[in-house]
């Protein structure tokens, strides 16, 4: 190839910005301050049950992962011309799953309520390890909606009013009192 080519077709790439690292990434499609708002809120709420010591890699730390933000960051990840919902489903947490293939904001009210963490709690709570990624999702769950209440409270069906936000932090409660009662006479890990 002809240097001249190769030197006019990187000057085509840069001047239609496709060296540049904006172009692929959405900034737009993460909301980052809720994100790290539903992480902290996750580990608070773990905190105070007294089952989780900051900085310790286990199961528990994985479903707070899974229930808060999931892996946030691969929701805005823009590759050109491939379908983009393999990202948004990856960057999902679980109460965002039921949305993630549509890319609607709307939650479904499925997955955005305790149904989730009560399967796995029900599937997971007799193994000695994963009942911990069961409890942990349970608390990262409790804290997305309650995020979500406060931040955008749209719920397939129930639009964005007060009856939104009140399904939201009913079943935020309920998922608290889910782990709370999991982790009832378990030592602290």
């Amino acid at each position: 190839m002809d240097k001249s080519v190769s030197k006019d077709f990187f000057h085509w790439l840069k001047n239609n910005g496709y060296l540049n690292p904006r172009f692929w990434i959405d900034g737009g499609a993460v909301a980052l301050l809720p994100k790290l708002a539903m992480v902290l809120g996750s580990y608070l709420l773990a905190w105070f049950l007294r089952v989780y010591f900051p900085f310790t890699w286990s199961c528990l730390f994985s479903g707070l992962v899974a229930g808060s933000s999931g892996l946030f960051f691969l929701r805005g990840f823009y590759i050109f011309d491939l379908p983009q919902w393999p990202f948004r489903v990856l960057g999902s947490s679980i109460p965002e799953l039921g949305n993630a293939i549509t890319g609607s904001h709307a939650l479904n009210p499925l997955f955005a309520s305790v149904l989730i963490p009560l399967a796995l709690v029900a599937l997971l709570l007799g193994h000695p390890t994963w009942k911990w990624f069961a409890i942990g999702s349970a608390l990262g769950v409790a804290s997305f909606l309650v995020v979500s209440a406060a931040v955008s409270p749209a719920v397939w069906g129930l639009g964005d009013s007060a009856i939104a936000r009140t399904f939201l932090i009913a079943n935020a409660l309920l998922c608290y009192g889910l782990a709370r009662l999991a982790t009832k006479g378990e030592a602290p890990i």
